[in-house]
């Protein structure tokens, strides 16, 4: 849905059907970069039971309100420690996850540590990346969380490949 406010995305979500509704997508109707509120929206049944959350040109204060969505895209303002530590939590229990990809204005001092030790470094012509890759309660599946320097932070659940090897006795 294009608007131009939170007002009027809450008023076309709260007329569809939450038992059916699962993808939710609100796009900026302007050409003009705002902040979305989100306080009305994430208090319906609608955003509560969805599967699927992007939101396009709008900036939101917490990224924290895709934490319940399998899959989800959006741009913040700021990206705090505490937003990180929430969305892995999150999406560490939530055996339904896939990916999360955030797009942010400015990175708060700490995040990387909020995400754990020694991520690996990765370049390419695109510029360098840091990898985390976390254990989950599911022992064929990892916790992915990327960063790279086009100020992107994506969570996304993967196979675990180290397992895999381990199957076919490569190491």
């Amino acid at each position: 849905m294009r608007v131009f406010n939170e007002s009027e995305a809450f008023g076309i979500l709260k007329m569809m059907d939450s038992k059916f509704l699962e993808n939710i997508e609100i796009e900026n109707s302007t050409c003009e970069k705002y902040i979305l509120q989100m306080g009305e929206i994430c208090n319906l049944e609608q955003w509560k039971n969805a599967k699927v959350a992007e939101i396009y040109r709008f900036d939101i204060w917490s990224p924290a309100i895709f934490s319940n969505f399998e899959k989800s895209k959006g741009y913040c303002i700021d990206l705090a420690p505490e937003d990180v530590v929430l969305l892995k939590e999150k999406f560490l229990a939530n055996p339904n996850f896939k990916k999360c990809k955030i797009h942010y204005q400015r990175l708060e001092n700490g995040v990387f540590e909020a995400i754990g030790e020694n991520p690996r470094i990765w370049s390419d012509d695109y510029g360098e990346k840091r990898i985390w890759l976390l254990d989950t309660v599911d022992p064929d599946k990892i916790l992915r969380i990327e960063h790279s320097e086009e100020q992107i932070l994506t969570f996304s659940m993967e196979k675990n490949i180290f397992k895999i090897l381990e199957t076919l006795d490569l190491f």
